[in-house]
């Protein structure tokens, strides 16, 4: 799970987070906001968080990476809002089966279609909402009163 942008969008990706606790996934994280990463211990779903500092550089994405990818990840999940191609790049590297993301056009699908993608539409709308879809493609199980 990739929670890069700042605490608002990592609180956006509640659905998500909560489709992966209530299904039972073993979750990782890379974060770039302190606070992001304390929200995610608070939770206490993630097992281990990798904070990239807040202006990485490209040695500290390639460090990051380089320790993640050993772990053979079944999914890498990056939820709405990542419009930077650089988050899908982030996304990709980690090396997962299978990428689940927005599909946002340009350099950012380009990336995605070089790996097992699935890309779902942006519809517009509020950000819980672009996440919810995003669980219900990776075939999470949020709860179903979620935007209520």
């Amino acid at each position: 799970m990739l929670l890069l942008p700042g605490l608002g969008d990592a609180l956006a990706a509640g659905p998500i987070l909560r489709g992966l606790r209530n299904d039972g996934w073993t979750v990782d994280a890379v974060t770039m906001h302190p606070p992001v990463s304390a929200y995610l211990r608070a939770l206490g779903i993630v097992r281990d968080i990798a904070q990239l500092p807040l202006r990485p550089t490209a040695v500290d994405v390639l460090g990051c990476v380089r320790g993640l990818r050993p772990r053979r990840y079944d999914a890498s999940i990056l939820p709405f809002p990542a419009t930077r191609w650089q988050y899908a790049l982030i996304a990709r590297a980690v090396g997962a089966r299978k990428l689940w993301m927005h599909d946002y056009g340009g350099a950012a699908s380009a990336i995605a279609m070089t790996t097992r993608s699935t890309r779902v539409p942006l519809r517009g709308g509020h950000r819980l909402g672009e996440n919810l879809r995003l669980a219900r493609a990776v075939g999470l199980r949020p709860d179903p009163n979620e935007l209520r």
